[in-house]
């Protein structure tokens, strides 16, 4: 995938930074979606902005990225969640504008802005190695992580891709494996819409801004084991998880893969699943 191999030479063509050259917070634009990345969660994607309107959430409580949950530990580690003692380290990032490298100096004098912004980021979490990609463009948002243990790891769970879309979505459109599609509106119960099953595609919508968001996972991950995703319910959020190794090990020496793209899109309301499905289609076409 085009994508894919672009994102995969970023440490030939540039320096790495290491975290203490970097800001507490670093803004990333491209088109007409602003990303924003905080150090207090470890660099990860902590507030997603389109057409000047939030809907990723930033709250302390409310985490992206990855993180995983150790069979003989109560608690996650990764990202924003530093509840077990253990945090993520990170050795370093490398930024890309527009093909350019962009240096610490760069960071701290404002936001980064072009028409294709690409981030690659090495950490450490307990026993896992991990590097984290994306690339932002034309209000497409395509993630990609690759995590190697360095021994056999029982884990109770694993979360990737973590979005906290905002309350103010009212509606979610999923999509399995078998083609089968599912509507929920959402109620803010705490309870989890979607659980324990595979769905490649979901959209969700917000019906007074008119503002969309379609994720679809990428057929091209590599030692997977039992994959699934999770929606919760929330009244704070509407959390998006990739979930997979759940009550499983993950054996020592093996990397897996995963590769999400997302998109924002405006559509009226009488059309928006019409929207989202087609657009899912595309992104899927276009890998």
């Amino acid at each position: 995938m085009k994508k894919t191999l672009l994102l995969c030479v970023l440490p030939l063509l540039a320096f790495a930074l290491a975290p203490e050259e970097l800001p507490e917070s670093i803004s990333i634009a491209a088109g007409k979606t602003v990303l924003r990345l905080d150090k207090a969660k470890r660099w990860y994607i902590n507030r997603i902005d389109y057409k000047n309107r939030n809907i990723g959430l930033d709250s302390p409580g409310a985490h992206y990225g990855t993180v995983f949950y150790y069979a003989e530990t109560k608690g996650f580690c990764g990202s924003g969640h530093a509840e077990t003692g253990f945090v993520e380290e990170v050795k370093d990032i490398t930024i890309l504008q527009d093909g350019q490298e962009i240096t610490a100096d760069e960071l701290k004098n404002g936001p980064v802005m072009g028409r294709k912004i690409q981030l690659e980021k090495h950490s450490i979490v307990r026993d896992f190695s991990i590097v984290y990609r994306f690339t932002l463009w034309n209000d497409i948002l395509d993630e990609s992580i690759e995590v190697t243990a360095a021994k056999d790891v029982n884990l109770k769970i694993s979360y990737h891709f973590m979005h906290p879309w905002r309350k103010e979505f009212d509606e979610m459109i999923a999509i399995d494996t078998n083609d089968q599609e599912l509507h929920y509106v959402f109620k803010s119960d705490g309870k989890f819409p979607l659980h324990s099953k595979n769905h490649p595609i979901a959209a969700w919508y917000d019906r007074e801004s008119e503002t969309g968001v379609v994720t679809v996972l990428l057929p091209n991950g590599k030692n997977q084991k039992n994959i699934s995703r999770t929606v919760w319910d929330r009244d704070v959020y509407r959390k998006d998880y990739l979930v997979d190794y759940s009550n499983s090990v993950f054996p020592g020496g093996t990397t897996a893969s995963y590769d999400v793209r997302t998109v924002f899109f405006n559509s009226p309301v009488s059309e928006w699943k019409q929207k989202a499905t087609s657009l899912a289609g595309s992104l899927l076409k276009s890998q």
